[in-house]
């Protein structure tokens, strides 16, 4: 991928008081060399600085990282269901162990653990079980569902631990009667909108 190699290029290369000439001289083989100097240019601009930096701070904040690089959710998903040998959807609270644990079974780190052990806790009991039976998506999901009891309510204009799926705006509108589904793979209901 085009971008883990920029980003390992960068590692490599990029040298924060370097000289950009000397980097784009020494442009790996396999690597256009017009592309490497625009890319070069980029990373010693002023734009490209204050970027990486707002980003390195950003990152900071983070509390949990997941484990599972750039793969995406519906591809994790399927590997579980084929692991299980049932297509049933995948509660979000599962996904989140899964992707929240290094290989050898540790969490990522302890705030990671204790909201593993909480929705563990949580999914042991029968009455927190979503019921995935007649659903036909990939990740179940519902506004109290256990992975929302541990990591709090949605918030505005998106649903974590789905990936590229529904978002919760249209929840208001439950109650005029436009229907809901619990799961990617359910349509969303068309919300008329206000045009003036």
């Amino acid at each position: 991928m085009w971008r883990d190699r920029k980003w390992r290029m960068k590692g490599d290369k990029f040298k924060k008081n370097g000289n950009p000439t000397h980097v784009v001289a020494a442009a790996p083989p396999h690597v256009d060399k017009v592309d490497f100097a625009t890319l070069v240019t980029y990373w010693y601009s002023k734009d490209g600085q204050d970027l990486s930096d707002k980003n390195k701070k950003s990152c900071s904040f983070q509390k949990e990282t997941h484990t599972t690089g750039s793969k995406s959710y519906a591809s994790h998903v399927e590997e579980m269901k084929e692991e299980r040998g049932v297509n049933v959807p995948i509660e979000r609270a599962e996904l989140y162990e899964k992707f929240y644990t290094h290989k050898d079974g540790t969490p990522v780190n302890d705030d990671a653990a204790k909201n593993i052990q909480r929705m563990n806790e949580l999914m042991s009991d029968p009455s927190t079980q979503l019921d995935c039976t007649s659903s036909s998506g990939s990740i179940a999901w519902a506004p109290n569902d256990v992975y929302s009891q541990v990591k709090g309510p949605e918030h505005s204009g998106r649903v974590r631990g789905l990936g590229f799926g529904p978002t919760p705006f249209w929840s208001k509108y439950q109650d005029k009667n436009y229907g809901t589904s619990n799961t990617i793979g359910g349509r969303r209901p068309k919300v008329p909108r206000n045009e003036e």
